[in-house]
């Protein structure tokens, strides 16, 4: 979460500290937060070290690599989410490393855009498109979507237990734990033509494309996925 005013926030800031995970703290050594990189390996294989340290240390911490707030303690989570007059969400979708011209040409010729949806809409309309998705997953059809879950699971687990007769082995990940929520939200959303393998490359490039530390050129490569996006509202 960014604030229109640089290293300033409106409540509690802490103090910067020291944090371990994936830093010299492996040493026995404390590192400042200052070398928190969101991106490292060693955040990514265990960011809870780090996020012990920034909810004690530092629970509204300003990095200067992305230009986010980051805000690490419940109360103060729940205060930023239930106060969208002071917290306005409308940057949530920009790109933390800058989209180069090239990659911004293939969005455009693309059509891609991000509109106001509810991550990022800070508008009068986010109240009504809020009333939209819950009415799909209120409790009763979440309830509904109990043996579509279920089958789903049963189908990928056959597969899994099939794999470990002919091999020994199988990565539970990309077999079971990635697919199994795209294969539900495919069916429930009438989504065909086009396999789940194919929806988690497109969702992984544009978390890596907006979310990512891509190089130019591996930005201009995941720009091209955008060409493929328009095909749901066909």
């Amino acid at each position: 979460m960014a604030s229109p005013v640089p290293h300033t926030f409106p409540f509690h800031s802490g103090t910067a500290g020291t944090s371990p995970g994936g830093c010299p703290a492996a040493l026995g050594t404390r590192a400042p937060l200052d070398l928190l990189d969101l991106f490292s390996d060693g955040f990514v294989r265990d960011p809870y070290p780090w996020l012990d340290r920034l909810r004690a240390e530092a629970p509204v911490h300003y990095d200067p690599d992305t230009g986010l707030w980051l805000v690490s303690r419940y109360d103060d989570v729940r205060r930023v989410l239930l106060d969208p007059t002071l917290f306005r969400p409308d940057n949530a979708l920009r790109a933390v490393t800058p989209l180069p011209v090239a990659a911004l040409r293939i969005l455009a010729q693309a059509g891609f855009t991000h509109p106001p949806a509810l991550a990022n809409n800070g508008t009068p309309s986010h109240p009504g498109l809020r009333r939209v998705v819950t009415r799909f997953f209120n409790a009763e059809r979440v309830a509904a979507a109990i043996p579509v879950i279920q089958r789903v699971a049963k189908d990928l687990l056959d597969a899994v237990r099939s794999e470990i007769d002919a091999t020994g082995r199988c990565e539970l990940f990309s077999s079971f734990a990635q697919v199994l929520p795209c294969r539900v939200l495919m069916e429930l959303l009438g989504i065909r033509g086009v396999t789940p393998g194919t929806l988690i490359r497109w969702s992984d490039a544009s978390l890596e494309l907006f979310w990512g530390r891509p190089t130019p050129d591996r930005q201009r490569e995941l720009a091209e996925f955008a060409q493929k996006r328009p095909w749901p509202c066909e």
